[in-house]
């Protein structure tokens, strides 16, 4: 009973830490570890938000609407209302991949 979770973030923030370094292939060790002391401060500040319910992780609506729609399928089988065949052919339905047509 959990939302479906993928490796987009570490990609995004590893992307993020590319740019940082301007794209250089072989980055200076001093240059790295000042850019991985800089994130873990951004780190520190950011689990404060988001413990404070200040900072929230946005996804886009297409994923939303498939995650909303797996939370309803596990709420009708808690409820009985699906038995455990229905749920899996259910989720197995949802689309995540690319391409999906929403």
């Amino acid at each position: 009973m959990e939302g479906v979770r993928t490796n987009n973030n570490i990609e995004g923030w590893h992307n993020r830490l590319n740019r940082k370094a301007n794209g250089k292939a072989q980055l200076p060790f001093y240059l790295m570890i000042s850019l991985l002391h800089h994130e873990a401060r951004l780190t520190a500040i950011q689990i404060r938000l988001v413990s404070e319910k200040k900072l929230q992780q946005q996804n886009r609506r297409a994923y939303s609407s498939v995650q909303g729609r797996l939370f309803q399928h596990w709420d009708e089988f808690a409820a009985g209302t699906r038995n455990t065949m229905g749920l899996l052919r259910a989720c197995a339905e949802l689309n995540y991949g690319p391409g999906r047509a929403e």
